[in-house]
């Protein structure tokens, strides 16, 4: 498979090219057969030669004037995104709602394992974490062997953010390559680990920014029409 350099890939391609699977899922489930790029930057609120752009980095897709196969554009994202491989992964924090999310599907992609359940609180080991799951909470202090005997490469970080770089620390020298923060604060890590900031509340802060400029915008142009 020929395609650009990993590192000349930028992380919003990455992260629209996940997007493009979840919506070639949706497409194959209506029964389509073929998209287009209009197909899929409507979906996505983006202009279709942004589609083109993003998939033109991974070689040719497509025929030009007839679209994609569907069947076979979900089967290139699966091999470029390593999708079809398993990806053992540990979860760091009891109390955050990380395995509702890995259960009910669709959240987490394919290919990632959960394959321990850690927390710091002594409180919880050897309780089952519950979501269908058979995993039981296992003591934090233990990560180094876990990681080493179950193969695990990522490490999930839902800790409290005075916790969160503690714990990277220690999940990065037991051999963990990638990193979710799951945290309100970031975290830093070595060169050759791979880290991913999910925090949810800058993104919701995006909306409330929104809403407040909307709400300030009315409430001046209230005050300037009761004059």
């Amino acid at each position: 498979m020929s395609f650009a350099g990993k590192g000349e890939i930028s992380k919003s391609t990455v992260n629209r090219l996940a997007l493009y699977y979840n919506i070639l899922q949706q497409l194959r489930n209506e029964d389509r057969v073929i998209c287009t790029s209009e197909d899929l930057g409507r979906r996505m609120n983006i202009p279709s030669s942004l589609v083109r752009k993003d998939l033109a980095n991974f070689g040719e897709f497509g025929t030009k004037g007839v679209g994609y196969q569907i069947h076979y554009m979900i089967w290139r994202i699966e091999k470029i995104l390593g999708y079809t491989a398993s990806w053992n992964a540990v979860v760091v924090g009891a109390c955050m709602p990380v395995l509702p999310m890995y259960t009910s599907g669709g959240i987490f992609p394919p290919g990632i394992h959960i394959a321990a359940v850690c927390d710091l609180a002594g409180d919880k080991h050897g309780v089952p974490v519950g979501c269908g799951s058979e995993l039981k909470i296992e003591p934090f202090k233990n990560i180094y062997e876990i990681v080493q005997k179950r193969n695990i490469v990522m490490g999930i970080v839902a800790v409290e953010q005075t916790q969160s770089q503690m714990v990277t620390n220690c999940l990065v020298e037991a051999g963990v390559t990638g990193i979710a923060n799951l945290s309100p604060i970031p975290v830093m890590v070595p060169d050759h680990v791979i880290l991913v900031e999910i925090n949810l509340a800058s993104r919701l802060s995006q909306i409330t920014y929104s809403l407040n400029g909307i709400m300030t915008k009315d409430n001046r142009v209230e005050s300037f029409c009761t004059r």
